[in-house]
């Protein structure tokens, strides 16, 4: 029992005796408790808000009289206040849908659209995203919709334990998909109850299944960056401005136009590329950066507090609900996670290259092609008319750039066409711990939640003792270009 506040309950029979006597049907509830190491009464009543959600408002006193008085006062202010108030109690209703029509998945549905359009003032329950609501309609399609097709009633504790028990395990999916089935199921029989098609919930009594520790998969070992640690330095090289016909020669010692066209394309949007493989910075974090989230790139001074540097807390996402806006996309004012929210400095070398792509960007609003998006118009990375990239098209420039720059038949240049853009993130942080920078300084440039996420991660890459500063292997990454 704790000290700040212990509930003790009279009998009904001792409750008579203190002259209390039985409380009618719509009047509440009247009983003694101890707060704070004195016994004190207590009257709460249920109540409907406007929402059509029972809140429960009490009030407290030294007699049962006082805190009869106390719970009126209280009913009034709620009232007066609109019902912001009170505690939210759970909902029960006792009259059942007895057409039979609803089934499972009917009620799962209307579950889902409730969870989608919740907005009630519950900090602890807030609307599903689109994208989360996707991941449920996927996860209904793919291990309930079979299931689910019986009316909801005919559903007893067995069929529900049989199934996320026994059902759901022979899947072999991992313990967090588990869990989140049996989780759904558990609460759509919950809401089930709530909505009034069943009189009592089947999954009750039921819990879900233990939680293991999470093993970690690392797609870092997977493809092996270790040895591809020098991808970025050729990218770079391939991507360096002021190349003519003559760097693209065939066989037989002539231009070769259509390599030489390609380069053109993709040398445009250098600097696009140079915050991935310099930075560590996410695709999505590249692409819905702003030009007002880098601060004094054009600064020429000799103040040492005005560094150039780049404030990383947003990313470009992509909502179907969107409506008069011209695109599905938009800037989420976050990073992906707290820890992603980073404020990174800039290399002289990157400082050149971002402005050489200001130059470009500038001559391209010239033209009247430019027509932005009026949410999206400060984006730093956009197309020759100003809008935004979107990931499909970032990720086929991607698979173009490596087949053009590694155009090798063997094993390691076919490894090297099939990365990942995400792997340019990879290989900037494999990069960095190669070069001796210390853990914690990686895991802050990348973003990371914790220390130890980067050490699971890439714990089992060869870090030498050797300490150099992340801006002198920027510079030399870029220096060494031809």
């Amino acid at each position: 029992m704790t000290a700040a506040r212990n509930y003790r309950r009279r009998t009904k029979e001792a409750l008579i005796a203190e002259g209390v006597g039985q409380r009618r049907h719509g009047e509440g509830s009247l009983f003694q408790t101890t707060i704070r190491g004195e016994k004190v009464w207590r009257a709460s009543r249920v109540v409907v808000d406007s929402h059509g959600v029972r809140k429960k408002v009490s009030g407290t006193g030294a007699t049962p009289a006082q805190a009869t008085e106390r719970l009126a006062q209280n009913l009034e202010r709620y009232r007066a206040e609109g019902g912001t108030k009170a505690r939210p109690v759970r909902r029960r209703r006792t009259q059942t849908d007895t057409s039979g029509s609803q089934t499972f998945m009917d009620v799962a549905n209307e579950w889902l659209e409730w969870r989608r359009n919740y907005s009630l003032p519950d900090k602890h329950k807030q609307p599903l995203s689109f994208q989360s609501a996707n991941q449920y309609r996927l996860m209904f399609k793919n291990h309930l919709e079979e299931w689910g097709k019986r009316p909801i009633s005919e559903y007893s504790t067995e069929d529900v334990r049989n199934f996320t028990y026994y059902r759901i395990q022979q899947k072999e999916l991992s313990n967090s998909h588990e869990r989140a089935i049996q989780g759904v199921v558990y609460q759509v029989f919950s809401f089930a109850v709530d909505r009034g098609y069943l009189p009592d919930d089947p999954a009750r009594n039921l819990v879900m299944s233990p939680r293991t520790k999470k093993t970690r998969v690392s797609k870092v070992k997977g493809e092996n960056l270790e040895k591809l640690a020098f991808v970025p330095d050729r990218i770079m090289a391939y991507l360096v401005q002021g190349k003519t016909q003559e760097d693209f020669l065939t066989v037989q010692g002539q231009p070769d136009i259509e390599r030489y066209e390609a380069y053109k394309r993709f040398s445009t949007y250098e600097a696009r590329w140079a915050m991935s493989a310099l930075l560590a910075m996410r695709p999505a974090e590249v692409l819905g950066l702003t030009w007002d989230r880098i601060t004094y790139l054009n600064y020429r001074g000799n103040d040492e507090t005005k560094i150039p540097r780049v404030s990383i807390v947003q990313q470009l996402a992509r909502d179907p609900n969107q409506e008069g806006l011209g695109t599905k996309l938009y800037l989420k004012d976050s990073a992906k996670t707290q820890a992603g929210e980073r404020v990174l400095p800039l290399s002289e070398e990157l400082i050149k290259i971002l402005r050489n792509w200001q130059s470009i960007q500038k001559e391209w609003k010239q033209s009247r092609e430019w027509r932005p998006y009026p949410h999206l118009e400060n984006l730093v990375f956009t197309t020759k008319t100003g809008k935004p990239i979107r990931q499909q098209e970032d990720n086929a420039a991607w698979r173009a750039l490596l087949a053009n720059v590694f155009t090798g038949q063997d094993k390691l240049s076919e490894q090297i066409r099939s990365l990942r853009l995400y792997s340019l993130r990879h290989l900037a942080i494999t990069r960095m711990l190669r070069a001796g920078v210390q853990l914690a300084i990686v895991s802050e440039i990348a973003g990371h939640s914790s220390v130890s996420l980067t050490h699971e991660v890439y714990g089992h890459l060869d870090i030498t003792d050797r300490i150099e500063p992340l801006m002198k292997l920027a510079d030399q990454t870029l220096r060494e270009r031809t």
